[in-house]
């Protein structure tokens, strides 16, 4: 089976060709922030570095967030318009269950954090399932059972800005990835996608579920405006 992946859930944007019998093929523009203009032209050049043509995936995978708005929309939109123009199905991957999967070579617990700005961060912690929404509270409150069990690894770069308050509570009973573990893989988004594509967990362009958890901030501005009477 051979899968294209897109991963366009943070600033980073990545594309992957994942498959058995395929050449590794991938591209990635670390904090370009250019999703829109460079989606396309690196969807291309993934598939003619593999010498893959679209009729030949089995299955398009996708981040589905939680993650940036904006990013997220290209990222989804695009997967949907290739899955139905090459009548393919779609894989949904969360963005954070690929940041802990990237790490699963780790032997401890392995928690998952993304900064989706305004002062919050989508986390996931093991055996929690889906990603939520919050702040250093419910990371801290998160954070205290596992340790009680044994060391943490933490993944994603949503753990930055609260890294000194977890070293003076938890000390070291959490270790930070590296910064190749700040942001989703598509390799692995791709990996995890063929997992699920192999056990028959897949969507369509007409059901696939993204998980942005919030509204986006124009709208979320906009309310705020309308309670304030600006």
């Amino acid at each position: 089976m051979i899968v294209l992946s897109i991963e366009s859930s943070s600033t980073q944007l990545g594309v992957a060709l994942v498959g058995d019998d395929v050449a590794p093929s991938a591209f990635e523009a670390p904090g370009a922030r250019r999703h829109t203009e460079l989606l396309g032209p690196a969807i291309a050049f993934v598939l003619d570095a593999g010498g893959i043509s679209l009729s030949e995936l089995d299955s398009i995978v996708v981040d589905v967030g939680p993650g940036l708005f904006t990013g997220l929309r290209t990222g989804v939109a695009s997967a949907k318009g290739l899955a139905l123009g090459a009548g393919l199905p779609i894989v949904g991957v969360r963005s954070t269950a690929a940041l802990r999967r990237a790490a699963s070579q780790f032997p401890g617990a392995v928690a998952a954090a993304l900064d989706v700005r305004r002062g919050e961060v989508a986390y996931e912690f093991p055996g929690k399932g889906r990603a939520r929404i919050g702040g250093l509270d419910e990371l801290l409150g998160g954070l205290e059972p596992l340790v009680e069990e044994g060391d943490v690894f933490l993944v994603g770069n949503g753990w930055h800005s609260v890294g000194a308050a977890l070293l003076a509570r938890f000390g070291a009973k959490v270790s930070f990835g590296a910064q190749e573990f700040d942001t989703p893989s598509a390799v692995v988004i791709g990996r995890v996608g063929l997992e699920e594509l192999g056990a028959g967990r897949v969507s369509s362009a007409m059901t696939l579920e993204v998980e942005y958890l919030r509204e986006p901030d124009v709208a979320i501005n906009w309310s705020t405006r309308i309670a304030s009477g600006t």
